[in-house]
């Protein structure tokens, strides 16, 4: 007879599809604990090809080596592949301004998806249960966490993170260790209230139990009802978003400013982004505005005219000189009506200055060939119906301060080829 918890664990696995076969590898955070500890037996026993991962943050002296050990012999025992990673939290502290519990909780997860990268794993199983997904909705309710954090934790994220035992409720898997006789060991910072999912665990939950026998199981239910209501709501502002948006996924401000919850709508929209709040309400701020730049570690966002644009992030190599440059005696001389290609005489071989190219700046000015006077480059580059990340890209051929050819638009009236020319220069763009 299958046990409870293998069933359980296959019924969420096959209900949300939390993994494609059992052939691809599956990575198993083990600590030694009893929750991962089923969880890798049961993926085990289940026919899954697991292997196991554990990370030694030697915060612990004598007890971290003993966990390590019990994590290799229970890995052993089942027949599957263990793989260790010392850690050295201190120094991550220092750079990252981390607290303790952050630093191994980032340095984990970083380790776990730099080695499903490298095996071609198809997920990282971890063994949070029914009770730590309370806790997690009332650290994130503590915190002042919106809508999404009291939603829990999620079976499966998009990084590949499954929690297979996610419905599983800690007495049914001390039952299976009790039963399969398995052995685990006991983290002692666990049984403090040093940190604080600690104390939620030996404090706040008891006094729940105490005060509302049936109340972890109601803030299960809310956490259901919070995820499927975050789940309509993410709909709703995604629909609302790309109403409002032009031709070229540009969102057109002046709609959104007239939504009675503009900020929050823009906000809730660019936050996967990294941006804030402030930052959003910034955003609407600048709806009659043209040129404002919205930035973080991830994306750029500008304002062209009223259109918030994302724009391409990566910096542009100025060093490069994107223009293949020929010369050629007057009798050669053909011009092709080519937006690509600018013609020059080639004295300008002569200056003591050297070609080079640059990027737009403002302020920018052209002397455009067969016209009087000069003209500003924003001028230009509106007539040529560029945004502003598409300006910030055109090429600039230029001869000291002088620019003498916006690539592909405009060339300048400086060191025409005429009839008086002997030699001249074919620039292309490349």
């Amino acid at each position: 007879m299958i046990p409870a918890l293998e069933l359980s664990v296959q019924h969420s696995i096959d209900t949300h599809q939390l993994l494609a076969n059992k052939t691809e590898p599956v990575i198993c955070a083990l600590s030694g604990g009893a929750d991962s500890v089923a969880l890798l037996t049961a993926l085990t026993t289940l026919g899954y090809n697991c292997v196991a991962a554990h990370c030694n943050f030697h915060l612990r002296g004598d007890e971290s080596m003993r966990d390590q050990y019990h994590a290799e012999s229970v890995a052993q025992k089942l027949g599957i592949r263990f793989f260790l990673k010392n850690v050295d939290v201190e120094s991550y502290r220092q750079t990252h301004n981390a607290s303790v519990e952050m630093a191994c909780r980032e340095l984990r997860y970083k380790w776990f998806h730099e080695l499903k990268d490298s095996m071609g794993a198809q997920a990282i199983a971890v063994a949070h249960n029914y009770t730590d997904n309370v806790e997690t909705a009332i650290l994130n309710l503590m915190r002042g966490s919106g809508i999404d954090g009291l939603r829990g934790m999620k079976l499966r994220t998009d990084s590949g993170i499954i929690r297979p035992l996610l419905m599983t409720r800690r007495e049914d898997i001390e039952n299976y260790i009790f039963a399969k006789g398995l052995k685990y060991v006991i983290d002692s910072t666990n049984l403090t209230t040093d940190f604080q999912r600690n104390k939620v665990r030996h404090i706040i939950l008891p006094a729940i139990a105490q005060t509302t026998p049936n109340g972890i199981n109601g803030i299960t239910q809310t956490i259901h009802h919070v995820d499927e209501q975050a789940s309509l709501y993410h709909h709703m502002i995604t629909e609302t978003i790309t109403q409002h948006m032009d031709s070229e996924g540009g969102l057109i401000l002046k709609c959104i400013t007239n939504h009675p919850f503009a900020s929050l709508l823009l906000y809730e929209w660019l936050k996967p982004l990294g941006f804030t709040k402030q930052q959003a309400e910034n955003v609407i701020n600048s709806c009659n505005t043209s040129g404002a730049i919205f930035k973080t570690s991830s994306a750029i966002l500008i304002n062209d005219h009223g259109i918030l644009r994302q724009v391409d992030n990566a910096p542009l190599e100025k060093k490069e000189f994107p223009f293949h440059i020929t010369k050629h005696s007057i009798e050669e001389f053909n011009p092709q009506k080519d937006s690509r290609i600018a013609y020059f005489d080639a004295s300008i071989l002569n200056e003591p200055q050297k070609l080079e190219c640059r990027y737009w700046q403002d302020g920018d000015t052209l002397a455009p060939f067969g016209m009087k006077g000069t003209r500003k480059l924003s001028d230009i580059f509106t007539d040529a119906k560029l945004s502003l990340d598409q300006k910030s890209r055109v090429p600039l051929l230029v001869l000291g301060d002088t620019i003498l050819w916006v690539g592909g638009i405009r060339a300048s009236r400086h060191f025409p080829v005429t009839p008086q020319s002997k030699q001249f220069i074919k620039v292309e763009l490349i």
